[in-house]
């Protein structure tokens, strides 16, 4: 049989490592996602129940249409978006409101870090021909550029998939601890002019990522270890735990 001091060796170890690996990121996977199959009339502002939202995480006060958009006209069905990108450049999109924007934040005794931005888009052909996404980290006031922005043109009626947006290289993206805003300025289109996330197959709106325990979490349990391992050393000195014989 095992020696009672090897036991405690081993289940000391486990804890350590176990601890170590908390420091690291795990392995990417969607932090938050959202599907618009079966919305009506522009999608509801605020949409407070995503598709998935990874555990460690919660997204705070949903996904919302900025005040200087509407839901007029008619809107296509599957898709959440609205409508009056008319702005002419980036900033006066912002100062009018014309974004679509939400806060997603870290349980406590976790972090997080983002890593890439996945979209379906769908547009009229007066719709808005240039996005950026941008984020806010905290409670600093600037929001900084995820990425480019790009123009996209296409009036498919199911949508088109957007290219991918790479995060991971953003060090101010990477444990996160503390509510991060996100936005995605539309601009360059008509008053009459829709948009909308959607419609193909799947998901139309995706962050990846990871989420991470932070070492506290498993700090408690090394203790706890260490406590047993003392008592166990206690015990056996005290006649308490016996050899088998």
């Amino acid at each position: 049989m095992m020696d009672w001091r090897i036991w405690i060796s081993v289940w000391v170890l486990f804890v350590v490592q176990a601890a170590h690996g908390a420091e690291e990121p795990e392995e990417e996977s969607v932090l938050l996602g959202w599907e618009t199959a079966g919305l009506e009339g522009y999608g509801p502002s605020p949409w407070e129940a995503p598709s998935f939202v990874a555990t460690g995480l919660r997204l705070e006060g949903g996904l919302l249409r900025g005040p200087g958009l509407d839901t007029g006209g008619t809107a296509a069905a599957d898709i959440w978006g609205g409508r009056g990108f008319a702005a002419s450049t980036r900033e006066d999109a912002i100062a009018q409101g014309q974004f679509i924007s939400f806060m997603i934040a870290p349980e406590e005794g976790f972090s997080f870090s983002l890593t890439g931005i996945e979209q379906n888009f769908r547009r009229s052909g007066t719709g808005p021909e240039f996005f950026q996404w941008q984020a806010q980290i905290g409670e600093a006031t600037e929001f900084i550029n995820l990425g480019s922005s790009w123009s996209y043109t296409g009036t498919a009626t199911e949508g088109e998939a957007q290219p991918s947006i790479a995060l991971s290289h953003m060090p101010e993206l990477q444990s996160i601890d503390e509510a991060v805003g996100l936005r995605l300025i539309l601009w360059g289109g008509a008053s009459t002019g829709t948009w909308g996330f959607g419609r193909l197959s799947g998901p139309d709106l995706v962050f990846t990522g990871a989420v991470i325990p932070e070492p506290s979490v498993y700090a408690a349990v090394f203790g706890g270890s260490t406590l047993l391992a003392a008592w166990l050393l206690r015990r056996r000195r005290t006649g308490g735990i016996r050899k088998a014989k």
